[in-house]
């Protein structure tokens, strides 16, 4: 299982992701799932939760029913309780910072958070919180986001209040954060020049990536989950990796 999934290329691939969850394991915990992508600097969103009895039939749900191209894409799966389950707290989230969409997705158990005075959350979700105090601080102590030294101790900060692994992104870069106490594993996997399609599946996950023609591209995939046939990498705990227009920057 794939709690989080991203990709970032440097060029636009043809995606075409799709939700396996409700029909492999429909009476387990999976409730929702939820994926962004970028057109240029613009955000796209699709989310979906499903309540047993409540929601539509299964055949219905888990498609976008359309390739998405783009250079940078980010997933999550919402697990929990039947009473948990709503869109609104299905990531990924979406807040804007100094004029820039920012998107992320995360995974953990964070308590005691400070309330942000002006990034206030959307939803009751507490790693979405968790994302309004990053940004709150990034813009109180004026990091930029290009300062990964900084950004990284940030993340660490945030870590403090419990275990968390997340995935940020502006449509051109990546950050990856990993929890310090190793609280589950995070994979990447490069895909790099004339790569064939490439499918990564697994219990929750089904997405096929295609370059769409004849050019060459580059790029990572990142996942709590190997989820194709490959040569795949772990990141060290309480790191974080930025990944841009397809290129590891830090890690």
């Amino acid at each position: 299982m794939s709690e989080l999934l991203a990709i970032n290329f440097d060029r636009p691939v043809l995606l075409e992701p799709e939700f396996r969850g409700y029909r492999q394991r429909a009476t387990r915990s999976s409730r929702g799932w939820g994926v962004a992508w970028f057109v240029g600097d613009r955000p796209f969103f699709y989310k979906e939760a499903y309540i047993p009895g409540r929601s539509h039939e299964l055949d219905t749900l888990g498609q976008i029913h359309r390739p998405v191209q783009s250079q940078t894409l980010i997933g999550h799966v919402l697990y929990g309780k039947r009473e948990d389950v709503a869109v609104h707290r299905t990531g990924p989230f979406l807040h804007a910072l100094n004029h820039s969409s920012l998107v992320w997705v995360a995974t953990g158990s964070l308590s005691g958070i400070p309330s942000p005075e002006h990034m206030k959350p959307e939803g009751d979700h507490p790693l979405e919180l968790a994302f309004c105090w990053l940004l709150e601080q990034v813009r109180s102590r004026q990091i930029d986001l290009s300062d990964a030294e900084a950004l990284a101790a940030l993340f660490r900060e945030l870590n403090s209040f419990g275990n968390v692994i997340a995935v940020m992104s502006d449509g051109d870069r990546l950050w990856v954060y990993t929890d310090r106490d190793g609280y589950k594993p995070v994979y990447v996997a490069r895909l790099a020049g004339t790569f064939p399609p490439v499918t990564l599946m697994d219990e929750d996950w089904d997405v096929d990536i295609r370059r769409g023609d004849n050019a060459p591209a580059n790029g990572y995939v990142v996942a709590t989950n190997r989820l194709f046939e490959g040569d795949w990498e772990s990141l060290a705990p309480g790191t974080l990796a930025v990944i841009e227009n397809g290129n590891m920057l830090q890690s």
